[in-house]
Parts: structure tokens; C-alpha cells; sequence
């Protein structure tokens, strides 16, 4: 148990009037909520190291190796080093054949500009099936993180289309996309 934590917390009691003699059940609350915050405080600690390569222990390195696709190196150090030099280089989880891939779920016909950081996607939706939509969504899950914004040229559809579709608020609020593109659909 931290025993500052515990300290403070006696203190902090006692001054409202608790007893926290031995044996007191207030005490045992305190020390209860020492442990309790002393863990909590363990883990922030733990998170903090493992978020720098610098300090990163083996769930720290285990989480950078996993985000370049690498493999843990002779030993720390070299893992380290692999780490830095694969980030250094740029690196990237995505390719344009898996972007092109998963546009060509969307229908055949779809089509996009990417001008900087917007994406319009330019979906042939006389081919759209009933899935559409969570496609979309899918494609936007993996994608739009890339863009800034993302934009739907489409007229959108009138109320009695949605209407009809018969899809509630809240299934639309699942999808991976602001209502501004759901709208543009």
C-alpha cells in the first residue's frame, strides 16, 4: 500500500470527523482506497513508460512492433533501434491496391478525387445493393481516418426513399459516417 496516499487520506478523515484509530472501519475504507488508488496509479505509471520507445518495456515494444509490422529484435536495444529506423522512413498500414480494393466493394462504377486532405467519393449507386450503406460505412471505418473530409457526390434521396428503407436513427447513427454523408446518399 502507498502510504502517502494512505496518510492523506487518514488526515483528510479525521479532519471530517471520522475516526481512524485501529481497528475503525474508516480506517479500513482509507487503507482500502489507498491500495485501490495506489493501483490505478501503478497503471497510469506503466502506460506512461510504454508510451515512449525510450522507456517501453516488452507491452510497450509488443505495441509499437505490431503497429510497423515488425518483429522483436535480438534484444531490446535492437528492437528500439528497428523501431526508430522503421518510423524514421515513414511508414504506413494502408496501400493504394487495398484503398482501390475495398472502393471497388463500394460498386464497379464508383470513383473518387483525393485533393490534399478531402476525399469525394463518386459512388455509381444504380448498382448499389441493399448493403450499401454498411459498406460504406465499412470503407469509411478504414479509410476517411486518412482525410479530413470526406464528401459523398450524390444528390441524396428524398424522405419517402429513407422512409422506406426502413432503417431507424439510431442504425444510422452506427455507421461510420457523419450525417452529412448519410444525407448525400
Amino acid at each position: 500500500m502507498n502510504n502517502e496516499i494512505f496518510s492523506r487520506l487518514i488526515n483528510l478523515f479525521s479532519m471530517l470527523g471520522l475516526s481512524v484509530e485501529e481497528g475503525a472501519y474508516a480506517r479500513a475504507e482509507a487503507a482500502a482506497y489507498a491500495c485501490a488508488a495506489q493501483a490505478v496509479l501503478a497503471e497510469m505509471e506503466n502506460t506512461e513508460k510504454n508510451l515512449f520507445i525510450d522507456s517501453a518495456g516488452t507491452q510497450g515494444l509488443a505495441l509499437f512492433l505490431n503497429l510497423i509490422g515488425k518483429n522483436h529484435g535480438e534484444s531490446d536495444e535492437k528492437t528500439r533501434e528497428l523501431v526508430v529506423d522503421s518510423v524514421s522512413k515513414g511508414f504506413s498500414t494502408g496501400s493504394m491496391a487495398a484503398f482501390e480494393h475495398a472502393l471497388r466493394g463500394l460498386g464497379e462504377g464508383t470513383e473518387y478525387e483525393a485533393d490534399g486532405s478531402r476525399l469525394v467519393l463518386k459512388p455509381d449507386t444504380s448498382s448499389a445493393d441493399e448493403g450499401f450503406a454498411e459498406k460504406l460505412s465499412d470503407f469509411l471505418r478504414d479509410y476517411a481516418p486518412a482525410f479530413s473530409r470526406v464528401e459523398i457526390d450524390g444528390g441524396g434521396s428524398d424522405f419517402a426513399a429513407r422512409d422506406a428503407a426502413g432503417r431507424r436513427w439510431f442504425e444510422l447513427d452506427g455507421y461510420n459516417m457523419p450525417f452529412s454523408v448519410i444525407d448525400s446518399l
